[in-house]
Parts: structure tokens; sequence; C-alpha cells
């Protein structure tokens, strides 16, 4: 089972390491962040309602049944999940592809932050190294005059502020132990509403203008939603912590898919930067997994 959690798990974080490769394939044919988002979660609305149905036993309305509370907790949720790819994949056009994933990589670092500073939660020394790593590996993708976009840092870094916010509502709403096809289904259902509605009022619904582009944007559809259940798979194998550590193969793999189709140039201080990140995320995931195997023993 811990080998089967492992694999899945990698295997997860390397399909949701193509991204890059995806988004610019796909922008190349005229379809922007916002209409490759929605498709995404079109997609999803699809096969998370599939897999409900097929799992357990029960009634489709019963499966299905939100009550009030949870509605309100799954609607303020979709403000993060339904944000993260269109800022995302906008970034990748200003952005090296492995910089721009693992910018928003910060995002356990962010989580910790935010529950230090919104929920009082007390952090201790690794943590705090963990976040002054993350900090100096983003200092060291600025440097004044240089080719690396302001522009596309920010995008990157708030699609990681936004991942961050729903991962901590995520949690302190209690929405983790819904059944998981359930709350996948809502998320894309609500976020697909979210980012539908902004993508209209602007204007930006744009469909891919040639056949090769419209079938790699639906192939994305489909690894981004396999690569969303195999996590889950994995995670139910091996924990969270576990989940969160081998996932740095996703940004790993953005590098590498830079460096090797797009010809990226990785240069030593950028390299420190990326680095700096992982090593940080490495570190949390490290010290949280811990502290829950010691406070395990103790009870």
């Amino acid at each position: 089972m811990q080998a089967r959690g492992i694999f899945l798990t990698v295997l997860s974080a390397v399909l949701y390491g193509l991204n890059p490769l995806f988004s610019k394939t796909i922008n190349v044919g005229g379809c922007n962040s916002l209409t490759q988002t929605f498709a995404r979660l079109a997609a999803g609305i699809v096969i998370f309602f599939i897999l409900l149905v097929c799992s357990g036993s029960g009634s489709v309305r019963e499966k299905l049944r939100l009550n009030r509370q949870e509605l309100k907790d799954i609607l303020i949720c979709c403000i993060g999940y339904g944000l993260i790819g269109p800022l995302l994949f906008a970034s990748y056009n200003y952005l090296a592809s492995g910089l721009a994933t693992t910018l928003h990589f910060v995002y356990p670092v962010l989580v910790v932050v935010a529950c230090i500073a919104f929920r009082y939660e007390r952090a201790n020394r690794r943590k705090l190294v963990c976040c002054a790593l993350c900090f100096a590996g983003i200092l060291c993708f600025y440097t004044p005059g240089g080719d690396v976009s302001a522009y596309g840092v920010f995008l990157a870094l708030a699609s990681g502020v936004a991942w961050a916010y729903y991962i901590v509502h995520l949690n302190s709403s209690g929405l983790v132990t819904m059944a998981p096809f359930k709350l996948a289904f809502w998320l894309c259902v609500f976020s697909a509403v979210l980012v539908g509605g902004i993508t209209l009022a602007m204007g930006e619904f744009v469909w891919p203008s040639t056949a090769f582009t419209r079938g790699a944007l639906a192939l994305y559809c489909c690894v981004s939603t396999a690569a969303s259940l195999l996590f889950q798979l994995g995670n139910r194998f091996i924990g969270a912590q576990s989940a969160s550590m081998l996932s740095t193969f996703e940004p790993l793999t953005s590098v590498v898919i830079g460096i090797l189709v797009y010809h990226e140039v990785l240069t030593v201080r950028l390299g420190i930067g990326i680095f700096c990140i992982l090593l940080a995320v490495f570190l949390l995931a490290k010290a949280d997994g811990t502290v829950k195997e010691e406070t395990k023993s103790e009870a």
C-alpha cells in the first residue's frame, strides 16, 4: 500500500507538472487562461459526477445533498479554488514555466503564515526557517532591470495565495471530511460558474482556433482531472504530509520541460531560488508529519 501510494502521488505530481506544456500549446491557438480553466472545471463536473454516482450506495440525490453550512463553506472555498488556474496559467506568458510553477508552490508556506497571522497559531523554529528560506528564494528571482517579469511573479505568487486561501478554509471549515468525489464535484460546479461568469463579463471566452489546439485542450482536461484523482488516491495510502513532500515533483517536472522543450535558461541564481523554495516546502511537510506522528504515539 505504501509503495502504491508513493507511485500514485508522484505520477499525480508529474502530470500536474505538465500544465505549462499544455497551457503554452493551447495559448498558441488563441485560447486564454480563463477559457482553459473553465474547460477543465466543466470536464471535472462530468467526470466527478460519474464517479460519485458509481461509488457507494444510496440515491444520487442523497449523494449530492448539501446542508446550508456546507453550501456556504464550499462557496467560500471556490473563491480561491476557481482563481488558481487563471492566475497560474497567465503567469506562464511572462515567466519560464519552471519558475512560475515553483513560485506557485510557495502555498504551503503561505498556509503557515496565514494560520499564524489570522488563526494565531504558534510557530516553531523550523516553520520560521522555512518561511525565511521561501522569502530568500523569492528574492533570488528578482534582479533590478533583469529579464524576470515582476507582473509574472505577481501572478504566480497570487495563484499560490489563492491556493493557500482555499486550503486554510477547507481545513478550518471541516470540508476535508466530506466524501472526496462529492467535494470535488461541487467545487468544480461552483468554480465553473465563477470562472465562466468572469470570462463572459470580460469578453474573454475564446475557443481554440485549430483542431490541434482543441485536441490539446481536451487532453489537458483529462490529464488534469486524472492528476487530481491520483493525488486523492495516493493521499489515502500515505497521508497528507508525505503526499505534500512528493508533490515537489510538480515544479521539478515543469523545470525539466521548460529546459528540454522550450529551451529556457536556468541561471545559477534562479536555480538557488528554486532550491530554497523546494527545501522550505520539504522541511515544512516533514516537520508537520513528525508532529502528527509524535501526537499519535502519545495518544
